[in-house]
């Protein structure tokens, strides 16, 4: 079990820093579709593993750290993918009105999905 508990404590670190890389490819110049496509591709497959996870019945957001970036998206696109509204409103309860980069994360979020996805507990 050893390997279990490194393996999750770099999960709950390594997903919402895949957000701010993908952030920062969608608004970085320099970076091309090839390098943008990647940086979304490498943030799926970490949401598919925190996924994974919470269906085998992992306390999921106890992995996560609250203070880094990403974690609002990750805890916000897990509660709209699993149909799970306590993890969207822990999403809320993160952001930070006076934090530009929180709103960023609630709306990438949000477009993560497709807009007929969203429940309806979303869009009110």
């Amino acid at each position: 079990m050893t390997y279990a508990t490194n393996l999750i404590e770099q999960l709950g670190k390594d997903a919402p820093f895949h957000w701010f890389l993908y952030d920062r490819a969608k608004r970085n110049p320099r970076y091309d579709l090839a390098d943008f496509t990647h940086q979304a591709a490498q943030l799926e497959a970490h949401l598919d593993a925190l996924g994974l996870a919470w269906q085998a019945g992992a306390p999921v957001a106890d992995w996560l750290t609250p203070d880094d970036w990403g974690t609002p998206f990750v805890l916000a696109t897990l509660g709209v993918r699993y149909q799970q509204p306590a993890l969207f409103a822990q999403a809320l309860d993160l952001l930070s009105t006076d934090e530009e980069t929180h709103r960023r994360e609630l709306v990438d979020a949000c477009l993560w999905h497709p807009s007929e996805d969203l429940p309806p507990w979303v869009l009110a």
